[in-house]
């Protein structure tokens, strides 16, 4: 999933109506799983919740478990706050707060050795 959400631009040649949108594609085929959007800032954390409902219902199509999605969040949605709204899917997230590898928890986290390493043959 890739999310888009950032304040709007209000001067300049690209008018005076701001708005953001979370947008939902499928990596591998390019499928639009959906769009929302909102007036303003708009309200980012409904639409990630209404996004991740989306990414169930494909997966339930397509007859998929959950385990086999992987969230990619960026944009607004770079911080720990909507960990909660992601329903318990594996995410990656840009982090727009770099404050949160400070946090011992993570620290703890990057000191131990990978959980699984790659084979390089």
């Amino acid at each position: 999933m890739r999310g888009i959400c950032e304040p709007g631009y209000t001067g300049g040649k690209r008018g005076e109506i701001v708005g953001t949108r979370t947008t939902v594609l499928q990596a591998h085929t390019h499928q639009w799983l959906g769009t929302f959007g909102g007036a303003g800032n708009g309200d980012y954390r409904g639409e990630l919740r209404r996004a991740v409902a989306a990414i169930q219902r494909y997966l339930d199509a397509q007859g998929l478990p959950r385990e086999s999605a992987i969230i990619r969040l960026d944009g607004q949605y770079g911080n720990g706050a909507l960990v909660a709204d992601l329903a318990e899917f594996a995410y990656v997230m840009r982090g727009r707060d770099y404050q949160l590898l400070d946090r011992p928890e993570v620290q703890a986290r990057l000191h131990l050795p990978p959980d699984r390493a790659s084979d390089p043959s």
